[in-house]
């Protein structure tokens, strides 16, 4: 075998040599196969490096906890470096206006880690919400600094002390809250606030 192949390549460098535009044919030819079979090599091993050295958390925006994660980002000042700004108009669309970070990658420093962070749109099939996700990547397998993150999420404002409705289009949704009231505050005729 080895002695085909060195009479292969012999064979190849004296017709070369002959007929040089031939032969520059034949190597562009070799070197095109070879980089279009070797393409997916780099994206593989960026794929497999990823995987395996570093940890990535995915928040929707269809979850309280994307948009406390908007409030605790704002509220911490990582945003205000941020080039790409978004003006979301909070978790279910009637509550206070929060401005955050954008589509597309940002970066901030927590608990000494490098995070990246992405704002992803994607497309809405069948409602008129939209539909954002979040996924944050940093270096390591660890947990601890994801953990870190929601532990100081303040979480009080979630639904403590609050009436939530929800109905039904195509899925369950949210509606409306409003803050609990004190029985004594609410006149009803004589005998119904003791029946409920």
């Amino acid at each position: 075998m080895e002695i085909f192949v060195k009479d292969l390549i012999e064979a190849f460098n004296s017709y070369a040599k002959e007929y040089p535009m031939v032969g520059g044919g034949i190597t562009l030819w070799a070197l095109g196969t070879a980089t279009y079979l070797l393409r997916s090599i780099p994206k593989a091993a960026y794929d497999l490096f990823l995987r395996n050295f570093t940890t990535k958390l995915t928040l929707v925006n269809t979850s309280d906890s994307f948009h406390l994660f908007l409030k605790w980002y704002r509220d911490n000042n990582f945003s205000h470096n941020s080039r790409y700004i978004k003006i979301s108009n909070g978790r279910w669309g009637y509550d206070r206006m929060i401005k955050a970070m954008g589509y597309g990658n940002h970066y901030f420093i927590f608990n000494r880690n490098l995070i990246k962070l992405n704002l992803l749109e994607v497309a809405a099939v069948g409602s008129d919400r939209e539909r954002d996700i979040i996924s944050m990547t940093l270096f390591g397998r660890s947990h601890k600094t994801f953990d870190k993150i929601f532990d100081s999420i303040d979480q009080s404002d979630l639904d403590k002390g609050k009436v939530v409705l929800h109905e039904y289009k195509e899925s369950w949704c949210r509606v409306s809250e409003q803050r609990k009231r004190d029985i004594s505050t609410i006149h009803l005729n004589h005998g119904k606030k003791d029946k409920i």
